[in-house]
């Protein structure tokens, strides 16, 4: 008796089916561009591109000031967004501005060095008989017990300042111009300080006034 044979069948084998290497690199690159992204944004959102200035106003035109300063910054505009704040920390007009005040002005500035001012503080004449500095930056350590901030600047993320506040003399401020505590101000917020050098320590200013961002 003969017994027939059969043909053989081949049988599928279930499991993953491993891409060509070509796809893999794709896989890989796409994976890499988005994280370089992602990391851009992040470094981008870290840098605040606004600036400030201590000026004395010498021409007003339209929505256009300019400065008697000895910075590079000689002109700036002004909007409908901007606020403006006097000397009583109450807000004011732009139709209160007068040729010779001296002013504090935060904005974004140009390529052409010109400045758009969101944010115009009146200061008073004595306070250039001291010069002030502005620094721009994040609060990342509150002292619990003394009176100091240490921010790291937008400008130079290597370094820190220790600054030194007085209960009921540094002027805290929001970005509105209304008055805040110390208690408002806490790690990881943006804050512009206006402060003086420190006679007793190189490494701390003396601040005047305090501004919160965000």
């Amino acid at each position: 008796m003969i017994t027939p044979t059969l043909p053989a069948i081949a049988l599928a084998t279930a499991g993953p089916t491993t891409p060509p290497s070509s796809e893999i690199q794709k896989i890989r690159q796409v994976i890499q561009e988005k994280v370089s992204q992602k990391l851009k944004e992040i470094t981008q959102g870290e840098t605040d591109p606004k600036k400030a200035i201590t000026a004395t106003i010498a021409k007003i035109e339209n929505d256009t000031l300019s400065f008697d300063t000895p910075s590079l910054i000689k002109k700036a505009t002004v909007d409908d967004t901007t606020i403006y704040i006097g000397l009583k920390q109450n807000k004011i007009k732009f139709s209160d501005l007068k040729i010779g005040q001296e002013i504090l002005a935060i904005g974004l500035l140009d390529k052409n060095q010109q400045l758009a001012i969101k944010r115009l503080i009146l200061t008073p004449q004595k306070s250039f008989q001291n010069p002030n500095q502005i620094i721009f930056g994040r609060v990342v350590d509150i002292s619990t017990s003394s009176p100091i901030l240490v921010v790291i600047p937008y400008s130079n993320k290597n370094s820190q300042y220790q600054i030194k506040y007085t209960v009921g003399k540094t002027k805290i401020l929001r970005q509105t111009g209304q008055k805040a505590s110390l208690e408002s101000i806490k790690i990881g917020q943006k804050i512009a300080v206006v402060a003086t050098a420190d006679p007793l320590s190189r490494q701390s200013l003396v601040s005047i006034k305090i501004i919160t961002l965000d």
